[in-house]
C-alpha cells in the first residue's frame, strides 16, 4: 500500500488544492481562460502553476463546485503532480479529449495522477470542521494555511494508486517553467561522418523488467508474442521490441507496462520514421500494414 506521504515527501511540497468537477482523466490539470486568448493573462492561472510547480509540484484535487458531477463534492478524489508546461489544453490531449474539455482551454501538463482510494470526505471521512479548504479554489489553487495543516494530517496516511490513465501528448519539462502551444521537433542533422572518435554519450535509462512485463501482457492476450501493428508472431520474445508511443525523448515520466506497445522491428522501425516526438500511432501502423507498407 502506498501513501499519500509517501508519493509527497514534505507537506512543502503541496501547491495546494484545486476544485474539480469530477475524476481527472488526462495528464492536465485545466483552467478557464482569463480575457482573450492573445492576451497574455490568459494563461495566468496554468502560469502560476507552472511557476510554483518548480518547488511544490503537488496538487489535491477535490470535488467542488456548483457543476460537481457523481456526488464528489467534498471529495478528496485526485493527487497530481504538476509540470513547469502551460499552454492551451489542446497542446496536451487527444483532439476528442480536447473538444470534452473545450470549456476550460487552458491547462498546465501532469506527469503523474494518483486517485486516493474511496475518494475520502474532508468531513465524513477525514474529520474535518468543515470544507474550507475549498474556499476560493473553483479555479484556482489554493493553500490557506490556516485550514491546510488538519487537512495536511488527516490525508497524508491515506492510501492511493497510481491512475494508468492515457499517454499525454509530449511534452518536455525542463524544471523552467514555458508555456507552449504545438509541440514541434527538435531535428538534428549530421555532417562530416566516418572519423574515429571517443565520444561521451549520454542515453536515455530503459527498464528492461518493464519491456518484458509488456510482453508477457502481450502473450496473455494473443497467446504467443505478437506485432500489434502487423500480426506477426512467434514464441521467441527477442524478436520483439516494446515500443513508447510517447517517445522517452520527450521527458522522464512514470512508465506502465500497459503503456507499452509490442511491435516486430520493421513496424517498430516504421514508427519512429515520423518526427522524433511525434511517431505514427498503432492505428496508422495496422493502415501501413493493409496497405502493403507502402
Amino acid at each position: 500500500m502506498t501513501t499519500v506521504q509517501e508519493v509527497v515527501g514534505s507537506p512543502d511540497r503541496v501547491m495546494g488544492a484545486k476544485a474539480v468537477f469530477g475524476p481527472i482523466s488526462s495528464h492536465v490539470l485545466c483552467f478557464g481562460g482569463r480575457g482573450e486568448s492573445t492576451e497574455k493573462r490568459f494563461y495566468s492561472q496554468p502560469a502560476g502553476a507552472a511557476k510554483r510547480a518548480v518547488n511544490a509540484p503537488w496538487v489535491f484535487a477535490i470535488g467542488g463546485g456548483s457543476k460537481v458531477r457523481d456526488n464528489l463534492g467534498g471529495k478528496v478524489v485526485n493527487l497530481v503532480r504538476v509540470s513547469c508546461v502551460y499552454g492551451d489544453t489542446a497542446a496536451f490531449v487527444s483532439p476528442a479529449e480536447a473538444e470534452r474539455l473545450a470549456q476550460w482551454p487552458a491547462a498546465v501538463a501532469l506527469h503523474d495522477v494518483w486517485e486516493l482510494d474511496g475518494h475520502p470526505h474532508l468531513v465524513d471521512d477525514l474529520g474535518l470542521p468543515d470544507r474550507r479548504i475549498l474556499a476560493g479554489a473553483v479555479d484556482g489553487i489554493i493553500k490557506p494555511e490556516q485550514h491546510f495543516d488538519a487537512f495536511w494530517k488527516a490525508v497524508r496516511d491515506w492510501p492511493v494508486t497510481l491512475k494508468p490513465l492515457p499517454l499525454p501528448l509530449n511534452f518536455y519539462d525542463s524544471g523552467v517553467p514555458r508555456q507552449v502551444n504545438r509541440m514541434l521537433p527538435t531535428l538534428k542533422t549530421g555532417t562530416e561522418e566516418g572519423k574515429a572518435a571517443w565520444k561521451l554519450q549520454r542515453s536515455r535509462e530503459r527498464d528492461r523488467a518493464l519491456s518484458r512485463a509488456a510482453k508477457v501482457l502481450n502473450v496473455g492476450k494473443f497467446g504467443v508474442c505478437t506485432c500489434e501493428a502487423c500480426q506477426f508472431a512467434h514464441s521467441d520474445l527477442g524478436l520483439f521490441d516494446a515500443h513508447h508511443p510517447n517517445p522517452l525523448c520527450a521527458g522522464i515520466r512514470t512508465t506502465l507496462a500497459e503503456h507499452l506497445v509490442v511491435l516486430c522491428p520493421t513496424c517498430h522501425r516504421r514508427a519512429h520514421r515520423k518526427d522524433p516526438l511525434s511517431p505514427f500511432t498503432l492505428d496508422e501502423l495496422k493502415e501501413w500494414n493493409r496497405a502493403g507498407r507502402p
